[in-house]
């Protein structure tokens, strides 16, 4: 994918993107399977079976506290009929137990019981054992990757890891946490997020804090650090950062907020905003109630702007548009790093953005087919070539998934069924060509 040139005016992405069913399927897989997720803190699980269970792009997982200090992470599905075998959020177990039937597992995965299963000499339990999941803790906090070929967690973190050094996150101390379930894109709110341009009109008490024509976010590796003028003592005087793709970090003064953005589904998600302080016991605790508080108000006087967002983003009548480069820096950073994970590499031929979009819209396919048929010339024994190759990828895809042909189809095959679609319309265009459908054609005349 092509990236803008420096001093090109940027973009954001379509308005599909906040709403489409696929592309939230696509982002669960290609973002938040791949990154390496917090799940909880390491003060939550101090002593051997202590556990953290949650969802992660739609996967169960947990990870356990073992004898000998480390932790192990496995998807939370019993082998036997799918149950959950821990309780969502943190708990202890001395004995994995399946609550269905009674399976029993170490804290090492390993299965070790199957209580009045009968004859079981068919059964290899080396082979239903858990199934693992990647798990590293980093000052304080749990992280699971889903994703075998994760990197170490150092460096799946990105610049956080150096912009955080000079700060002792692993001293502060749990306070409370406060949930709110939204109804709009996740994406929604990181763009809010990800720009002070909105101070001056939707935070009045901010505002009085903090001189918003001065604020700025600097991208860097996977985070953007914000930082804005503020009079002395003011709450908001501190680091504040995003991290690719789904957290929020706060620091200031004695004070911690660590906010994780779940996605739920393509116009819901929850905000999660943890609140940590330094232990001090001769500190004012009414301070310190004041200083969350605050926290909330400011967060929810995005929602309702949010909300309105969504609804126009759904409406039909917006496409994208500019984004600002004195404001909206990290709105474009991200919106890169969205759309590099999304561009699909298929049988080794990329979408560009363009075609990317119009997957699902039938007005978007039949400009990107015209544009196809408008490329310099490549010949039609090259394209058929071409054609046959993806359609090979397309059967492929399709015998791993067990797809058929229906707009249920998974998101890689749709992507890979829009790619055959327009370079067979592409070869139809070429003058004196033979039919595309003397090609692979899918059976039952799919168009794709």
């Amino acid at each position: 994918m092509s990236e803008a040139a420096p001093n090109a005016l940027r973009w954001s992405v379509p308005a599909r993107w906040y709403c489409d069913p696929d592309i939230y399927r696509l982002e669960q897989d290609r973002i938040f399977v791949r990154e390496w997720t917090l799940i909880g803190f390491s003060p939550q699980m101090p002593n051997p079976g202590d556990t953290l269970a949650r969802d992660v792009a739609g996967r169960p997982v947990f990870a356990i506290r073992g004898r000998d200090g480390g932790l192990r992470a496995f998807l939370n599905i019993c082998r036997h009929r799918a149950a959950r075998l821990v309780p969502e959020g943190a708990g202890h177990c001395d004995v994995l137990r399946c609550p269905y039937h009674g399976w029993l597992y170490d804290a090492e995965g390993r299965l070790r019981a199957t209580p009045e299963f009968g004859d079981d000499s068919g059964l290899d339990r080396d082979r239903l054992g858990l199934v693992p999941v990647k798990v590293a803790e980093w000052r304080g906090l749990v992280f699971v990757a889903l994703n075998d070929d994760a990197p170490a967690i150092e460096e799946g973190l990105g610049d956080l890891v150096r912009v955080a050094e000079r700060f002792p996150l692993e001293r502060f101390r749990w306070e409370d946490r406060t949930v709110y379930r939204l109804d709009f894109n996740w994406k929604n709110y990181v763009d809010n997020y990800m720009e002070g341009y909105h101070i001056p009109y939707l935070h009045p008490g901010l505002n009085r804090e903090t001189d918003a024509k001065a604020y700025t976010v600097t991208p860097q590796d996977r985070i953007c650090v914000h930082r804005a003028p503020t009079r002395s003592g003011a709450t908001y005087d501190g680091l504040w950062l995003w991290r690719w793709p789904d957290i929020t970090i706060g620091i200031y003064g004695d004070g911690l907020n660590i906010t994780r953005i779940v996605p739920l589904s393509p116009a819901e998600m929850a905000l999660e905003i943890d609140f940590f302080f330094l232990p001090d016991p001769g500190a004012d605790e009414r301070d310190r109630r004041r200083k969350m508080q605050w926290t909330r108000e400011v967060v929810e006087e995005d929602f309702a702007i949010c909300r309105d967002v969504q609804r126009n983003l759904a409406s039909g009548c917006y496409e994208s548009g500019p984004l600002s480069p004195r404001h909206e820096n990290g709105v474009a950073y991200f919106h890169d790093l969205v759309r590099r994970a999304l561009a699909p590499e298929v049988g080794g031929s990329a979408l560009t953005a363009e075609e990317f979009d119009t997957i699902g819209d039938p007005i978007r396919r039949r400009r990107a087919r015209r544009s196809m048929r408008a490329r310099a010339g490549e010949p039609a024994a090259s394209l058929l070539r071409r054609l046959q190759r993806e359609q090979l990828q397309l059967a492929v895809l399709r015998t791993r998934s067990g797809a058929g042909t229906s707009p249920a189809d998974p998101a890689p095959v749709a992507a890979q069924r829009a790619v055959c679609g327009m370079l067979r319309d592409a070869l139809d265009a070429v003058p004196g060509a033979a039919p595309a459908s003397g090609s692979l054609r899918p059976r039952g005349g799919e168009r794709g």
